[in-house]
Parts: C-alpha cells; sequence; structure tokens
C-alpha cells in the first residue's frame, strides 16, 4: 500500500502516515465538519476484498465504538470510500510506551517500579472493564 497523505478518505484529510502493520495503515487526519484530529486506520486492500474479513473487521469496530472508558482508545467511525475499508478513532497526543521503553533502553534506564505499577494497572483496569 502507497502513502496516502494528504489525500481525502471519505471527510477525512490524511495528513501524515503514523504507522503501519501487516494489516493497515494508521495517519492522523483531520475531521473538517468537527473541526478535530482522528487517527485514520486503513485496511491494506488485500484485506478489504475478502468480504469475510471485512464483516469481522466491521463487527469487531462496532463492538470497540460501545465501549467508553478512560484506558481504551474511543471509535467514532467506520466506512468504505475509493475501495478502501477504514476505521476512524480517537486521536491521542504524546509517547506511547513502545518509544518510552525504547528511549529510556538508550539511555541506559528502566521504568521505576512506581510507573510500572501504574501503567499496568491502567492495563488491568481496561482489560477488566
Amino acid at each position: 500500500m502507497f502513502d496516502l497523505a494528504g489525500k481525502t478518505l471519505g471527510k477525512y484529510r490524511l495528513l501524515e502516515k503514523l504507522g503501519q502493520g501487516g494489516m493497515a495503515q494508521v495517519y492522523k487526519a483531520y475531521q473538517p465538519d468537527l473541526d478535530r484530529y482522528v487517527a485514520v486506520k486503513i485496511l491494506h486492500p488485500h484485506l478489504t476484498g475478502d468480504p469475510e474479513f471485512e464483516a469481522r473487521f466491521r463487527r469487531e469496530a462496532r463492538a470497540v465504538a460501545a465501549l467508553e472508558h478512560p484506558h481504551i482508545i474511543r471509535v467514532y467511525d467506520f466506512d468504505t470510500d475509493q475501495g478502501l475499508a477504514f476505521l476512524v478513532m480517537e486521536h491521542v497526543t504524546g509517547t506511547n510506551l513502545k518509544e518510552r521503553l525504547h528511549d529510556l533502553h538508550c539511555h541506559g534506564e528502566r521504568l521505576d517500579l512506581a510507573e510500572a505499577v501504574r501503567i499496568t494497572a491502567s492495563l488491568a483496569d481496561a482489560l477488566e472493564y
């Protein structure tokens, strides 16, 4: 899949690619009608062509969109446009855990116990919910 930054998908203007995995690419996007930034996860086209996979992804998006918890990203929308299926989520700024751990490792440091406990408790709280 190629870089879609600068393109418009549905009502979302894709600004910059944030990441990519085996199933999708994620972009920071702008939603002009609500004047907000969102994250748009676009399924790779070879997956969009599989009706069974797309139906499962749509069911999972609907289930996640029903969740409201401070440690679970909010899902706003699921749609298709230009042959691409995409999920629209809350855009959260800041450093993710992977980046934080990498930065600490590069400086020969580790998470302190209090921070590790806080992160673990937040994850456990979200999983329990």
